[in-house]
């Protein structure tokens, strides 16, 4: 059995501003909203490195839906300006694996499915007010986040009744109020502070093989924000700026008992930071120096029957460099190029996860570059644009697990593109991994058989791609 390319079906609808209505005056009003359908026909790793098929194993489709509706409404009231900004949006995966290799674990005999059906909804509410007077600047503002989510896995086998493993209906609901004040200290500086006050709860209801919880928990609290801004010039800008955050705590699906319920995780982090370009913008650069202290790091491992489960890995402790830049070197033609380093490293561990001997955190590369030459020229009556596009990602590892922890070796690849637009319509012409690189640029694919086999996600093949555009709104050229 063979693993094959994904089959995929894509459906964007109303481009960011399709529909605009002006009842008067500054008002406005936008709606805007994309969807998509995703179907899978297998999952795409593979056994060998550098392979492009596998053998023995059940196909493994995989299901991903995605619908988002946005609205924005902007005016006037008073000296202040009026933003309302509404989401919603709904998401809905459907994960099939082979779990033959965990069956006995189950209580079953031969070829034995998993499957993971998740639905989330995401509804999302915000107003701000802004406005300045003189050397003071000011924003305030309020929003609501309702997130109910589902799931229901399930194990399917030809000789038993389906087994449920576990489901989880979890909901979180959040209130903030939050703002900012800003003021000129000279004509060059520049000194701004904010907050956010929240209220954040949780409500989970878990049932697994042997262990129904529930999770109702609130908490508040605020988030600081500083920055100092230094603007010698209208050219450069620089900044100096440290905010907080953090991500809500909740019950793990599949977890033992004891481990199930994982807390909060902050982050607290500090950038520099400027940019600056040349009076005819044909010369442009960026760089940021950044560090993070991050608590209470979520993170998945592997329970011995092939689950994953989620559970708090220890503190974190990340800094690093950006620099990105862009020289337009001749009419028409333009050279882009980026590069980060980062140290991104598990400083204090909990648990099992001490045993880690590589504590770079996971899927965190410590250095990626990319360059990108692109041209602008007129093709007849189209205006079009070609590009090639390098890209160097490097070395990291998959987890905190040290029972799964594998390396992942540095990789890159290359990618042409031609676009061409006229009016509304717009024809694109790509080529991916242009060398057909077969480098591993994860080294994960199945839970259940992940212990007993080695397994690989190559780059994706050479594709060729050509896409055939309309702008629903109307032409401004």
């Amino acid at each position: 059995m063979t693993a094959p390319a994904a089959r995929t079906a894509t459906i964007s609808m109303w481009p960011a501003d399709v529909w605009r209505w002006v009842p008067g005056g500054d008002w406005t009003v936008e709606l805007s909203g994309t969807a998509q359908a995703l179907r899978v026909a297998d999952s795409q790793y593979v056994l060998t490195s550098g392979a492009r098929s596998r053998a023995g194993i059940m196909r493994e489709p995989h299901d991903n839906d995605f619908a988002n509706v946005r609205m924005s409404i902007n005016g006037r009231l008073g000296d202040a300006q009026f933003i309302s900004a509404t989401s919603w949006t709904t998401h809905e995966v459907d994960s099939r694996l082979d779990a033959t290799a965990s069956s006995a674990l189950f209580g079953l005999a031969g070829p034995a499915l998993f499957r993971d059906k998740r639905k989330y909804r995401l509804f999302n509410q915000e107003f701000r007010l802004s406005g300045d007077d003189g050397r003071w600047h000011w924003m305030t503002g309020l929003s609501l986040l309702q997130s109910p989510s589902a799931l229901n896995a399930r194990l399917q086998s030809s000789d038993a009744p389906d087994m449920l493993i576990g489901t989880l209906d979890q909901e979180a609901r959040e209130w903030a109020l939050f703002g900012d004040i800003g003021y000129d200290l000279g004509p060059r500086w520049t000194l701004e502070t904010g907050a956010r006050l929240f209220a954040t709860m949780i409500r989970d209801e878990k049932v697994s093989l042997d262990d129904p919880r529930q999770l109702k928990s609130t908490r508040r609290g605020i988030s600081p924000s500083a920055s100092l801004v230094f603007k010698p010039s209208p050219r450069q800008y620089y900044y100096v700026r440290f905010a907080s955050a953090f991500r809500p705590r909740g019950l793990s699906p599949f977890a033992p008992v004891p481990q199930a319920q994982y807390a909060s995780d902050e982050l607290n982090a500090l950038e520099l930071g400027g940019r600056w370009h040349r009076a005819d913008r044909r010369l442009e650069g960026q760089a940021v120096l950044y560090t993070s202290k991050w608590t209470d790091i979520q993170s998945d491992y592997l329970l011995p029957n092939g689950l994953v489960a989620t559970r708090n890995s220890g503190k974190g402790q990340i800094y690093g460099i950006s620099l990105s830049g862009k020289w337009a070197f001749a009419p028409d033609w333009q050279l882009a190029s980026s590069a980060e380093w980062q140290h991104a490293q598990l400083e204090k561990p909990i648990g099992d996860t001490a045993a880690i001997q590589d504590r770079q955190l996971p899927v965190v590369p410590g250095y990626k570059a990319s360059v990108t030459l692109s041209r602008h020229f007129p093709l007849g009556p189209w205006q079009a644009e070609t590009a090639a596009h390098l890209m160097l990602m490097g070395p990291t590892h998959l987890s905190l697990d040290p029972a799964i922890d594998r390396r992942v070796g540095p990789y890159e690849g290359l990618d042409l593109s031609l676009s061409a637009r006229r009016g509304q319509w717009r024809i694109n012409l790509s080529v991916q991994n242009l060398f057909d690189s077969r480098a591993d640029s994860f080294a994960y694919g199945n839970p259940f058989s992940f212990a007993a086999t080695s397994q690989h996600v190559s780059l994706r093949p050479r594709a060729i791609g050509i896409g055939l555009g309309w702008n629903f709104a109307a032409d401004r050229d």
